[in-house]
């Protein structure tokens, strides 16, 4: 029953923050995977055991503060997940960009939040699972950027 509620879309926030302390993995598991969970459970649960805490890494409510100390954690799904996280701050994806592990690096070349001088140093990896996403993400900035010059100049000329 709880495993349910944990679950659940409806379950309110409050519920959400006593059913984290509950000793069962998987409603705590549940906790860090709903999203109606508050940054201050998911940083809660941010301390607990390493499934959880991989989730709370993906959840879109955890707060940039909670992903840099996630990003220090020694489990490499962890950190994969915070180099995947839209809200890590492009300071802490610039650190992973020089994880010794290639699918962090990888992840961080797709991140949209990735600063282009961390791509560039991205895109000269050996390895081309994070070279190549790397350039791809330098040559679709570059391509969103030229767009909205070329549109900006027309704007101005009606």
């Amino acid at each position: 029953m709880l495993f349910r509620s944990a679950r659940s879309p409806k379950t309110l926030p409050e519920t959400l923050a006593i059913l984290a302390k509950d000793k069962e993995q998987d409603v705590r598991y549940n906790v860090a995977n709903n999203s109606n969970t508050l940054p201050e459970t998911l940083e809660f649960l941010a301390a607990t055991d390493y499934r959880t805490c991989h989730i709370v890494a993906r959840n879109p409510n955890t707060t940039s503060d909670i992903l840099a100390i996630l990003s220090k954690n020694e489990d490499d799904l962890v950190r994969e997940n915070v180099a995947q996280n839209e809200k890590t701050s492009p300071d802490i994806l610039a650190i992973l960009a020089t994880d010794p592990k290639r699918r962090v690096r990888s992840y961080v070349a797709r991140n949209p939040e990735t600063k282009p001088e961390t791509l560039k140093i991205l895109a000269t990896d050996t390895d081309w699972a994070v070279s190549d996403p790397a350039k791809e993400s330098l040559k679709i900035r570059n391509l969103a950027e030229t767009i909205y010059n070329k549109v900006l100049i027309k704007l101005l000329y009606l």
